[in-house]
């Protein structure tokens, strides 16, 4: 029984890259309004300006890694909006999300260069919130 295949073209599947996890899609299947409501959230982005808030939920392996990474090549190729992916349950801290987000910026090359990048953004994002505070505090939005 498992010596021998019974098909023509030697199993059931024409490739097993299509169930690989590194298998991506051009376009995803079957999911246009997904799609065009993420390209919605995201849409003031191409104008330079805030996006709304973005909450993408579902079940393991339906679509929605595929669906967000294709609307933000889109948003790359026709705006220009770099975007960075990093997997969060791969790096799951505050110090290695910014540590790669850093790398994949160009900003560090090495572990040395991000612990220095990331002091001056950690210097800089505590001054921005201090100034913040400041200008919540007499009233000024």
């Amino acid at each position: 029984m498992f010596n021998k295949t019974t098909s023509s073209n030697g199993g059931v599947l024409r490739s097993e890259t299509y169930l690989t996890t590194d298998y991506e899609p051009e376009e995803p299947i079957a999911r246009n309004g997904e799609i065009g409501k993420i390209a919605d959230a995201v849409r003031p982005l191409a104008k330079r300006r805030k996006p709304d808030n973005l909450l993408v939920y579902g079940p393991a392996g339906v679509g929605k890694t595929t669906c967000v990474k294709y609307v933000f090549d889109r948003l790359e190729e026709e705006a220009g909006v770099k975007s960075v992916y990093i997997n969060c349950w791969q790096y799951n801290t505050r110090s290695s999300l910014l540590t790669e987000l850093l790398i994949a910026e160009q900003v560090a090359e090495n572990s040395g260069d991000c612990r220095q990048a990331l002091n001056t953004l950690l210097r800089a994002g505590r001054k921005a919130d201090q100034e913040g505070r400041k200008k919540v505090n007499t009233g000024i939005l």
